[in-house]
């Protein structure tokens, strides 16, 4: 989810620590307890972004039933340096 837009995914993948996306993601089975990588990247499409916040939804289905949750969010840009922009440290 991108709530006040200024991004575009690109490409998406689960897998091992590290991966890098190679496309869409695909659908998985775990284990209870279990972990798994997710990445994504994404295309800017603002000059200088600034407070671009990134939230993952995830649906799962536990005992027969779908279900979603949301997972830990990067909730701005503001430390990632942009060739040209004015730096806010």
């Amino acid at each position: 989810m991108l709530p006040i837009g200024g991004l575009r995914a690109t490409a998406a993948t689960v897998g091992t620590c590290g991966a890098l996306p190679t496309g869409a993601p695909t659908s998985l089975t775990l284990a209870a307890g279990a972990t798994e990588w997710l990445s994504v990247t994404f295309h800017v499409l603002v000059r200088c972004p600034q407070p671009l916040p990134v939230q993952f939804v995830v649906s799962y289905t536990t005992a027969g039933k779908m279900a979603t949750t949301q997972l830990d969010e990067f909730p701005d840009l503001g430390q990632v340096t942009y060739t040209g922009c004015p730096s806010t440290h």
